[in-house]
């Protein structure tokens, strides 16, 4: 619900639909698509995790619905099956700075978003498996390299002590504050599920990038005229790491293109913003430019995974060799708490319509742009990312709003509907957006819907793609999309927990994975 300072007046609403309702509309007829096994060979297979194939062999002996079956066999692993480039165990160190390097797909390049959201769906079961753990903790370990090199970047290669060296391993210098966001997120994501704290505040280089990412958060609350971030000293710096790209001057990015979503106006700068609590982004997670740099899903993001942070400093702090994570703690509950009250001081509209709605961007002077794109962090997603319930009004309304054809990049077809998004265009729909949806429905009857959509966009390959025509499943993009995949997977192993009336079991009174 809003914060005690709102102002907007909330309109009368019809209590949400119950969650707990069974299927009202009858099942659409089955008609077998017979999908085919996209795994690769197991002596192909990047990386293989037990405790993945026992949850796969489990659910999939679940199912009735075989091409539902095949579809999360082929996708929930795909990411170890195919994009695990390198790892490192460390065992002879005791196991202490494990390294992994995990490429997008057919891009052979690490975002930090996309290597958070890839790893996400195995963390619940790493503490069953101790090598898929350490796989986890080493793609941390070579995010916290990256940033606390360069936090501006994205998109990385090979990091420095990895089996290919580079002259340069930042891949797309494009700041994305939802990449921050992720990163700490995968950290702290990893420390409740494994209680593995000693690893991360034991390692000086995690806790440097920690303090740049705080440092570049600070900077890009400023508005656009303001004079520099002066920044702050890192206690963590050690003279073994690589030298750092300087902070406090700001951020730039221009580019030659006939696209302006490839650069950034006002020499690079970018849209113009008043500081407001905010914090500015450059791209938004489709790599695209933002129009006002206030991304309010990346905002939302960000300051969950801030106050998450704070709770694990302050719980690891008496394990901080320098004593002074109370201090990064504070810090960064402040920065959350301040960044969580903006968006419902200024990410707000009052729409006609629909009610008071979220915005995507706004500039802190008052303009705001009303759209949604399927790239998570989203409108649609905040529930998934802990920013709010999907029973809260607000968040209501502003799902009604993305998913009508008042939402400019909303699109409808014969074969599938849902958001998509400037990156592809006109009548491209995310399948992405179609899992978020499942994943925030509160009927069974648009979960199933949901799940029949995402069945039929394959185009016969047994795997998700980044966007598909909405009356073609076969006018796609990207066959190697291992974001898509994964997320995929977490949605039936979501759907299965809350939603189990939805998949027709073999076994109805089987226990739910």
């Amino acid at each position: 619900m809003f914060p005690p300072s709102r102002d907007i007046e909330q309109p009368v609403l019809p209590p949400p639909p119950c969650q707990d309702c069974p299927l009202t509309k009858p099942r659409p007829p089955h008609i077998p698509l017979d999908l085919p096994n996209a795994r690769p060979l197991v002596a192909k297979r990047k990386f293989t995790s037990q405790a993945i194939e026992d949850v796969i062999e489990r659910v999939t002996a679940l199912m009735k619905d075989k091409d539902l079956a095949t579809l999360f066999r082929n996708c929930y692993p795909n990411t170890l099956d195919t994009t695990i480039a390198w790892f490192h165990d460390d065992q002879a160190n005791g196991y202490k700075r494990p390294r992994s390097f995990v490429v997008t797909g057919d891009i052979p390049a690490m975002w930090i978003r996309d290597s958070t959201q890839q790893l996400l769906p195995y963390l619940e079961f790493a503490p069953l498996d101790t090598d898929l753990q350490n796989l986890i903790l080493g793609a941390i370990k070579v995010q916290a390299t990256y940033l606390a090199y360069n936090p501006y970047a994205n998109a990385f290669r090979m990091p420095p002590d990895g089996p290919k060296q580079v002259q340069s391993f930042s891949d797309r210098d494009r700041y994305e504050l939802d990449s921050l966001a992720a990163f700490l997120k995968l950290s702290t994501e990893y420390v409740r599920v494994t209680k593995d704290s000693v690893r991360l505040v034991e390692d000086k280089e995690w806790l440097h990038a920690v303090h740049r990412v705080l440092d570049l958060i600070d900077e890009q609350m400023r508005g656009t005229w303001e004079e520099p971030y002066k920044g702050s000293q890192s206690p963590y710096e050690a003279s073994s790491m690589l030298k750092g790209v300087p902070l406090g001057q700001g951020y730039r990015f221009l580019r030659n293109t006939d696209r302006p979503t490839e650069t950034l106006g006002q020499d690079g700068l970018g849209g113009v913003v008043k500081r407001c609590g905010l914090v500015k982004s450059a791209f938004r997670p489709s790599d695209d430019a933002t129009t006002m740099p206030f991304l309010i899903p990346a905002n939302a993001m960000v300051s969950v995974a801030l106050q998450d942070l704070a709770t694990l400093l302050q719980q690891v702090s008496s394990k901080d060799p320098l004593a002074v994570l109370p201090n990064l703690a504070e810090r960064a509950r402040v920065l959350g708490q301040t960044i969580r009250q903006a968006i419902f001081d200024y990410g707000i509209i009052q729409h006609p319509k629909y009610g008071p709605v979220f915005a995507y961007e706004v500039d802190g002077y008052g303009g705001q742009m009303l759209m949604d794109d399927a790239n998570i962090p989203s409108l649609l997603s905040l529930p998934l990312l802990g920013f709010i319930s999907k029973r809260d009004p607000l968040y209501v309304n502003t799902r009604n709003y993305v998913l009508s054809d008042d939402n400019p990049w909303f699109f409808r077809g014969s074969r599938i509907e849902g958001i998509g998004g400037p990156h592809v265009g006109r009548d491209m729909v995310w399948p992405m957006s179609a899992m978020v949806r499942a994943r925030t429905a509160t009927t069974a009857d648009e979960v199933l819907e949901a799940l029949q959509m995402l069945k039929m966009t394959t185009a016969g390959t047994g795997l998700m793609h980044e966007a598909v025509n909405k009356n073609n499943a076969t006018d796609f993009t990207r066959e190697w999309f291992s974001w898509a995949n994964g997320l995929f997977g977490e949605t039936i192993l979501q759907v299965l927990e809350e939603w189990p009336e939805v998949i027709e079991m073999e076994n109805p009174t089987a226990p739910s994975v």
